[in-house]
């Protein structure tokens, strides 16, 4: 027979089972209910990730097209000034030719009178030279896909529109002139090969500086002569040219101490940082525009040809300056893409 007592624990026990599937229960229920708005807030944050990243790509664009309009504004302002400032000048020589020719005036100016006439020619076909310049400044813009061959493959197209460079020979003035003494120049590391040639980590006069060498001088100079004519904030500075003889050729720029875009990007996806854009990625990407405007609106516009990320070199504040002119190319006619 059954006493009392075990009755009693009997009933206390199946009311604590009831107790514990209650409680298992509702916190099945939280947990599932927990997981639902998790998965809600990560689909929000997503879809307004993938808006930001939008938003971000069309401020970018809008950016650099703004910034290519500028330059040929500004390009165009320029050759017009200087179309009037030869008009007027020109005006200024033919008048003081008239007088110099009336009757009365010295047979000793005659020479005078004879050199403005020579600048009054040479002053209109400038003016005919230039507004050839402004007409080519208006066609589009080409960049060269890197995937595709190199300048060299394509020399012999359109050679007669293109500025040709005298061969290298050591009273070259350019070159000269940027000329620094090489044994000054200290090659340290190696730091990267490109397609034609080496990068060194370097030192010149105690300065940090990088070091180029290439084995083809001639394609060299043609890279180091378009490069010592740049200056601007958004492109590698160039420093020198230094050799002791033909083989020593080497091209001293300014050391970014941050690596190229490649680096950082290939650095970026080992650390599986999140895509989209940041503050970082737009400065970044507006120094290049700042870059390729400066180009693009010099006085003969400069087509890069090889626009990657390796060629965007960084400091360590993550400032770009873009680099390698050696397939870069000048050009003066009216079709800038036409045989690119």
């Amino acid at each position: 027979m059954t006493s009392p007592f075990h009755k009693v624990a009997r009933k206390i026990s199946h009311k604590l089972d009831e107790y514990e599937a209650a409680v298992v229960d509702r916190y099945t229920a939280v947990g599932e209910n927990l997981t639902q708005t998790r998965v809600r807030v990560k689909s929000s944050l997503n879809s307004q990730e993938k808006k930001l990243s939008e938003t971000f790509e069309h401020c970018e664009t809008a950016i650099v097209n703004s910034y290519t309009a500028m330059g040929e504004h500004l390009t165009q302002t320029q050759e017009r000034l200087k179309d009037k400032f030869n008009s007027q000048e020109r005006r200024i020589s033919e008048k003081a030719a008239q007088l110099l020719s009336k009757p009365g005036v010295p047979k000793i100016l005659n020479p005078l009178r004879d050199k403005l006439n020579g600048e009054c020619l040479a002053i209109e076909a400038e003016t005919v030279e230039s507004q050839g310049r402004v007409d080519s400044s208006n066609e589009s813009i080409d960049l060269k896909d890197p995937g595709k061959e190199s300048f060299d493959d394509h020399s012999t197209v359109t050679s007669d529109s293109e500025c040709s460079y005298t061969e290298y020979h050591p009273d070259d003035y350019i070159i000269n002139k940027g000329r620094i003494p090489r044994e000054k120049v200290v090659v340290q590391e190696f730091i990267s090969r490109g397609a034609f040639g080496k990068v060194y980590k370097g030192t010149y006069n105690g300065q940090l500086v990088a070091v180029k060498t290439m084995s083809d001088v001639d394609t060299f100079v043609k890279e180091i002569k378009m490069a010592c004519s740049m200056s601007h904030p958004n492109i590698v500075q160039f420093i020198g040219v230094a050799w002791n003889y033909r083989e020593d050729f080497c091209c001293v720029m300014e050391y970014m101490d941050g690596g190229d875009l490649r680096g950082l990007m290939d650095k970026y996806e080992e650390e599986n940082r999140r895509t989209g854009f940041d503050a970082a990625k737009v400065t970044i990407a507006l120094h290049v525009a700042h870059a390729l405007a400066y180009l693009h609106s010099r006085d003969v516009p400069v087509i890069h040809r090889d626009l990657k990320s390796k060629n965007i070199l960084l400091n360590e504040a993550l400032g770009a300056k873009l680099t390698d002119f050696g397939v870069s190319r000048e050009r003066v006619d009216r079709a800038m893409t036409a045989d690119v």
